[in-house]
């Protein structure tokens, strides 16, 4: 069954400074923030978690994230809304063994 991808940032994630293309899985019914490689010949999922979104149903904006080092750590995060929209998330990958961090 195909999902929409709803595609967020190109960055440097991850203490490797490896860039990922950074999406949410279907934003209104899975939920998953996805981090892939694509400096190889195909994209693969290097690591993912549930519970995020990019947008709320009927928003304007659809671009309620932000990527960079905001916490002076080096290491930039994928800051995004949280399922109920109350909130707002900075994840990082934190190891190359598919980790992530909140």
């Amino acid at each position: 069954r195909g999902y929409w991808r709803h595609q967020l940032f190109y960055n440097c994630f991850g203490p490797f400074g490896k860039p990922f293309l950074v999406d949410v899985l279907a934003p209104h019914v899975l939920m998953d923030l996805e981090f892939f490689d694509v400096t190889g010949p195909e994209m693969e999922v290097m690591a993912s978690v549930s519970g995020y979104t990019a947008h709320s149903i009927g928003s304007r904006n659809l671009d309620a994230g932000v990527s960079g080092d905001l916490n002076g750590d080096n290491i930039n995060e994928a800051v995004i809304p949280t399922e109920d929209g109350k909130g707002l998330v900075g994840i990082q990958i934190r190891q190359p063994s598919n980790s992530t961090s909140e």
